[in-house]
C-alpha cells in the first residue's frame, strides 16, 4: 500500500518592507507647550515655573504633536522631609489666615446685626410711645368732652327744674286765689304780674308731689338709656333696667349721681326714687366696679 505523502504547508513569502508615509499633524491634536531651548514639552504653569527656575530657560512656544509623539507628563519630583514640614506651615498658616478673616467677617455681620436690631427697638419704642401720647390725648379729649356734657345736661335739667317749679306755684296761686272774669287786657296784665313775682312765693302745703320720675344712664361706651319710672320704685327697678337693656357689656356697676354727687349700689337697692332724691327727673352715669 502506498502512502500517499501528506501536503506540506506553504510559507508564506515575506513581504517587502513599505515606508511609512510621515505623520502629519491634524487639527483634532490639542497644541502643547515645550521650551524653546532645549524642547521639553510643558506641563501646567507650576511645570514650566519649575523648569525656568531650574535651566534658566524663559521662552517658550506652542506646537502641536506628531501623532504616537504625544508628550508624557514628567514624574513628579519628590519633597524631602523639610520640603514637607515647610509646606505643612505654609498651610497651616494660610489656614490660620482665613480662619482670622473668617472671624472677623463673622464679628462684623455680628455688629451689624446688632446695630440694625437696636435701631429697629428704638423705632419700635418711639411708635409706641407716640402712640402712648395720642391715646393719652384721647382720652383726655372724650373726659373733657363727657364732662362739658354732663354740665350741660346739669344746667338743663335745673332749667327745667325752675320752670317746672314756676309752673307749681302759678297753678297753686291760682287754685288758693281764684279770680273773676277779666276783659282781656286786664287778665293779660294780671298773667304777666304773676309770671314776675311767682318765683318770690313760698311753697304751700297744697303743693302736688311727682308720680312719675324720668331718668337717663349714661353708659360706659357713650350710649345713653332714657326711661319713665314710678316715684314708688326703687333703685333695684332702675338696676334691672339697666341690666336689660345696656349695650356696653356685662360688667358688675355702680350709679352715679354728680350734682349732688352720690354713689348708688346694691345697699340702696330698697331705697325708692322719692327717697334718692331722683324725683322728678335726674341723670345717672353708669361706673364700673
Amino acid at each position: 500500500i502506498l502512502n500517499n505523502p501528506q501536503p506540506s504547508e506553504q510559507k508564506p513569502l515575506p513581504s517587502e518592507p513599505t515606508s511609512k508615509p510621515p505623520a502629519v499633524p491634524t487639527q483634532t491634536q490639542k497644541p502643547s507647550i515645550r521650551c524653546c531651548v532645549c524642547g521639553i514639552a510643558i506641563f501646567g504653569e507650576s511645570h514650566a515655573t519649575r523648569h525656568a527656575t531650574q535651566t534658566k530657560h524663559q521662552e517658550f512656544e506652542e506646537y502641536i504633536p506628531l501623532p504616537g509623539e504625544e508628550p508624557t507628563p514628567p514624574d513628579r519630583p519628590t519633597m524631602t522631609e523639610e520640603e514637607k514640614i515647610q509646606k505643612i506651615e505654609e498651610l497651616r498658616k494660610k489656614n490660620e489666615l482665613i480662619r482670622k478673616q473668617k472671624q472677623i467677617q463673622e464679628e462684623q455681620e455680628q455688629l451689624e446685626r446688632e446695630k440694625r436690631r437696636r435701631a429697629d427697638a428704638k423705632d419700635m419704642e418711639a411708635a409706641k410711645q407716640k402712640w402712648k401720647e395720642d391715646q393719652e390725648r384721647k382720652r383726655i379729649e372724650e373726659a373733657q368732652r363727657e364732662k362739658m356734657l354732663a354740665a350741660k345736661q346739669l344746667e338743663d335739667i335745673r332749667k327745667k327744674i325752675a320752670e317746672d317749679k314756676i309752673k307749681r306755684e302759678i297753678e297753686i296761686k291760682g287754685e288758693t286765689h281764684p279770680t273773676t272774669p277779666q276783659p282781656p287786657n286786664q287778665a293779660s296784665a294780671a298773667t304777666q304780674t304773676v309770671a314776675t313775682t311767682s318765683h318770690t312765693l313760698p311753697a304751700t302745703s297744697t303743693k302736688p308731689v311727682p308720680t312719675k320720675c324720668n331718668i337717663t344712664i349714661r353708659l360706659s361706651n357713650g350710649n345713653r338709656l332714657e326711661a319713665e319710672f314710678n316715684s314708688t320704685d326703687t333703685l333695684k327697678t332702675v338696676f334691672d333696667y339697666v341690666i336689660k337693656h345696656r349695650t356696653d357689656g356685662s360688667r358688675p356697676f355702680n350709679l352715679l349721681i354728680n350734682f349732688p354727687k352720690k354713689l348708688f349700689t346694691q345697699d340702696h337697692y330698697n331705697l325708692t326714687l322719692t327717697d334718692a332724691e331722683l324725683v322728678p327727673r335726674a341723670m345717672l352715669i353708669l361706673t364700673p366696679k
